[in-house]
């Protein structure tokens, strides 16, 4: 049985991830992991390796693009799929553009939609899976140039370099990256000095002249086989180098450069002219020429093989792929590509074809190929494409521009998607959307009216009432009656975390707004932060500090003091804030944090938190017994800096 797909499900609903898992491993071949939030996943990403990645979009903490964009900035490709309920336009088209590999709305049959993610969580891993294989392919070909002991390098049809070994580097002191991509003979320069064809350049016929300046060339079909002494080598006292050069094929068996080994054979001319009447030494040096040269010849199959293996694995893919000229000039086109647009190959390649699209869209196309750089190849366009039955579809494609070694454009390269049914579905969702938030809306309207109309109704009840019980029950109600009003608030002031984007804002600022707003009596409020700290965070962080000295004042019991201070640790800069009240006890230390924990509404520290989350910030309870509680927040680097010059009081 082959190894289970490894995927990590991420939604802040435990029972739509508890129906996810069960879904999806009652398909053979999956295992699920989950979690809750965005920020336990990252963690669990570091221990453990997954499949695929399938995240909810709306999230507290960090949603599903922020997500999404901190798990390929670590540098992981894993296949990324969002699975919400949520599908504004810009959304989607966000969560593509940072890396998702797909975007499917949670709607309809949950057994259709369950298995559209199964499908699509194998489509995405097999061709992420094929995407590795054809890299670590290259990979090998290049370490297999690498590995050879003899320098070698190779040069296109052009003269270009295109490939320098470090046994190359080692020879001639020239570091490859110094001499790839450089033509008009530069290779010659190390050995002769000058710029001058040499060996590798006979090898196409071109440059007869050359033959003479070689003592003897041997040609072996088409690879040939020369020496020569080259004095200033080894420090003026010259050296005997012996070169082989061969033919590059492509596929077609075009020639497409050339390859060249060079080896110091020095010790063994001297070992020949000193000892010519040691025959069998000779010959047992000639035999292993004949084996290194076998061992290239396998290494050249091996490189052809590779080629072959590449355009196969394209070949097999469900997307529609192209390369073509600037001119439009078709040079490769993927079986997938012919049968979408009903072409047959011949009559593509080497034809300018030109795709018909509608004229709203063209200029956006002209301004996605204008933009490609050097520094910037890949560009990505979703655009409407005109059918040969008169049929609209809706395309992505992935654009990349190949330069030459001066810049220019000399190629593109196409991969494309149809995603036309994607495209209806964002419709429909978006007017669902629409019709959803002035739901939330009115609905968080309709409870607090009929709130104050049981408050009323309380009011007179409570005039009326003889019992003391009764009264003190309509008491509870009314209590009761204020939590779901506070817990109405909370929601509208949840609503604003992660609105703005995070700013950049005085540290010590904050502070010292945070306990002038603040009814502190009796309490002394020490600001200890040095100036000029600012750190990156929502723009709500100020009510994290007033919180904190709230829940002091208010739960701390014998508070006379409360102290903000702040260091660096390693990298990071960690800001505490301790009193000098009722400690916490250890068994929770981090009940306090949870949503509803507490004497009032139990929201203040939980939407603490919650903001922090937003840039990466954590805030944990770290008071000891006898000394008052004491939190503390570790600001990670990245998202807090030191201002040069700054000064405050």
């Amino acid at each position: 049985m082959p190894d289970p797909i490894r995927i990590l499900c991420v939604d802040d609903e435990s029972s739509l991830l508890e129906i996810s898992k069960i879904y999806l491993e009652s398909r053979e071949g999956f295992a699920v992991d989950t979690q809750t939030d965005a920020r336990g996943a990252l963690a669990l990403l570091r221990e453990k390796r997954f499949d695929a990645i399938v995240s909810n979009y709306q999230m507290p903490g960090m949603d599903g693009i922020e997500f999404l964009k901190q798990v390929r900035a670590s540098g992981n490709t894993v296949p990324f799929i969002i699975f919400t309920g949520r599908g504004r336009e810009e959304v989607v088209i966000q969560a593509l553009n940072e890396g998702a590999d797909f975007y499917i709305q949670k709607e309809g049959d949950p057994r259709f939609q369950f298995a559209e993610l199964a499908n699509k969580v194998r489509y995405a891993v097999r061709r992420r899976r094929a995407e590795e294989a054809l890299h670590d392919l290259e990979r090998r070909e290049a370490d297999i140039l690498n590995f050879l002991p003899d320098a070698t390098f190779a040069i296109d049809t052009d003269g270009v370099v295109i490939a320098w070994n470090r046994a190359m580097e080692e020879m001639t002191g020239i570091p490859a990256s110094e001499i790839l991509g450089r033509g008009n003979f530069a290779y010659a320069i190390p050995f002769y000095r000058e710029r001058r064809p040499i060996l590798i350049d006979l090898v196409s016929g071109k440059n007869p002249k050359t033959v003479s300046q070689y003592h003897y060339i041997e040609r072996k079909g088409q690879t040939l086989v020369s020496e020569i002494r080259i004095q200033h080598f080894n420090n003026g006292r010259g050296a005997f180098l012996w070169f082989t050069a061969s033919p590059l094929y492509n596929r077609s068996g075009e020639i497409t450069g050339a390859i060249e080994i060079i080896r110091d054979i020095t010790e063994r001319k001297q070992a020949e002219e000193e000892l010519r009447a040691a025959h069998e030494q000779l010959k047992a040096a000639e035999e292993k020429l004949q084996s290194q040269y076998r061992k290239l010849a396998a290494s050249e199959q091996r490189l052809r093989e590779s080629e072959q293996r590449y355009r196969n694995v394209v070949e097999d893919q469900t997307e529609i792929i192209c390369r073509f000229l600037p001119d439009g000039t078709h040079v490769f086109v993927n079986e997938a590509y012919c049968r979408y647009f009903r072409w047959k190959r011949e009559n593509l390649i080497g034809k300018r074809f030109r795709p018909n699209i509608p004229v709203e869209d063209r200029d956006h196309l002209r301004k996605l190929f204008a933009s490609l750089t050097p520094d910037h190849p890949v560009g990505i366009i979703e655009h409407r494409i005109l059918m040969p039955d008169g049929m609209t579809r809706w395309q992505r494609w992935s654009d990349r521009a190949i330069f030459d070694a001066s810049g220019a454009i000399i190629e593109y390269q196409s991969v494309g998607q149809d995603i036309t049914e994607r495209k209806k579905a964002e419709e429909a969702l978006r007017m669902a959307n629409k019709k959803l938030h002035l739901l939330s809306s009115i609905t968080r309207h309709d409870i607090l009216n009929q709130l104050t109309v049981i408050r009323g109704y309380l009011a007179l009840i409570e005039e009326m009432l003889a019992d003391p019980q009764a009264a003190a029950h309509a008491r509870k109600i009314e209590t009761a009656a204020d939590r779901i009003s506070a817990m109405i608030r909370f929601t509208k002031e949840y609503e604003k975390i992660g609105v703005d984007a995070p700013v950049w804002l005085d540290l010590r600022g904050l502070i010292r707004e945070a306990a002038g707003e603040a009814t502190t009596g009796k309490v002394q409020v020490t600001n200890d932060i040095p100036a000029g700290i600012e750190v990156f965070a929502d723009p709500m962080i100020g009510k994290v500090f007033s919180n904190l000295i709230d829940n002091a004042i208010r739960h701390g019991g014998k508070v006379t003091a409360i102290r903000f201070s702040a260091h660096e640790e390693g990298d990071r800069l960690l800001v505490t804030c301790g009193d000098d009240g009722v400690e916490i006890p250890a068994g929770e230390k981090e009940k306090i944090f949870e949503r509803g924990y507490g004497k009032n509404t139990g929201l203040g520290l939980f939407l603490a938190r919650e903001i922090l989350f937003i840039t990466g910030i954590t805030i944990r309870e770290t008071g000891e017994e006898g000394k008052g509680a004491k939190f503390e927040i570790a600001v990670p680097a990245g998202t807090w800096r030191k201002v040069p010059g700054a000064a405050g009081a």
